[in-house]
């Protein structure tokens, strides 16, 4: 499953932007606890004698159409199904950071900063879909130790509540947190901040791209069910501009369609489809323009 990750670093004088999963930034290591990101579930968790869950991680390395390979860390909490962000530390590597997510998260962003005051910090930030229904998410904070070690823990009855809301309603909730560490006489102070958001939106029926020419003629159309649409689309020679049109319907039944256009300067588009328990999963699909 692909993600689109931006991650941007500001520092005092705004170094610039970026975008991946991975990015090392010098100052930003684990030299004590600190909240790294939010686990939702819907199913209220049982944390045992010890109060928290540890997760196990292996590497998974992923090959793009051009041959070119990444590799991201998985985090896995054995036995518990639910969503994650997070933003874990890696002393091996620079002091790097590593942004991820669930397979149904999106617009993950996380924002690096640092200022000449000794402060550093970040914002993460991420998007789940959801169709028309009700949901209670609970929600636990993901921490990492000292050692690198990724948990989760309870955070009090922190819960999202959603239903009733018209498509486009988003719901959120916000963990964060401020430290002071103090090493050899000197204190660097370091905050976090994850914000995991709830979106509703109509449950997709069908997609259907339309290849458009220069003269805004269509030049044909191909329907794909939720969840079918290529991994890479390869766009006819004189198709200047793509149309995807979503068909969607509503939780009164009520039929509804979205439209998005993508031109030769994107390398992607983007649908949804939604599972069974209504989660919608969106889907990321290369755009092979001819030469």
């Amino acid at each position: 499953m692909k993600h689109k990750i931006a991650i941007i670093l500001v520092s005092a004088a705004l170094l610039g932007a970026l975008t991946g999963c991975q990015l090392a930034v010098p100052g930003l290591s684990v030299t004590s606890d600190r909240l790294v990101g939010i686990f939702a579930t819907t199913t209220s968790l049982d944390l045992g004698p010890a109060g928290r869950i540890d997760a196990t991680a292996q590497t998974q390395t992923d090959q793009d159409p051009d041959g070119s390979t990444q590799s991201q860390t998985v985090y896995d909490f054995p036995g518990l199904d639910g969503f994650y962000l997070m933003n874990t530390f890696n002393d091996d590597t620079g002091n790097s950071t590593y942004t991820t997510g669930s397979d149904s998260m999106t617009d993950i962003a996380a924002f690096i900063s640092m200022t000449n005051d000794d402060q550093t910090g970040f914002t993460l930030k991420g998007t789940l879909h959801v169709s028309l229904g009700t949901y209670e998410f609970h929600m636990y904070a993901i921490r990492q130790a000292a050692d690198g070690s990724v948990y989760l823990m309870g955070s009090g009855d922190q819960s999202i509540f959603v239903g009733g809301g018209a498509i486009g309603t988003t719901y959120s909730q916000t963990f964060s947190e401020s430290n002071t560490i103090t090493t050899g006489g000197q204190s660097v102070t370091t905050s976090s901040s994850v914000e995991f958001k709830v979106r509703i939106e109509a449950t997709p029926v069908d997609i259907v791209i339309i290849e458009m020419d220069s003269d805004n003629v269509q030049l044909h159309s191909t329907q794909y069910s939720p969840g079918d649409v290529p991994e890479t689309l390869t766009p006819d020679a004189d198709t200047a501009y793509l149309i995807v049109e979503t068909h969607t319907v509503d939780g009164s039944g009520n039929l509804g369609a979205q439209r998005a256009v993508y031109s030769r300067g994107d390398s992607n588009l983007y649908s949804f489809a939604a599972r069974p328990d209504g989660i919608c999963v969106q889907h990321i699909t290369d755009i092979a323009w001819p030469k």
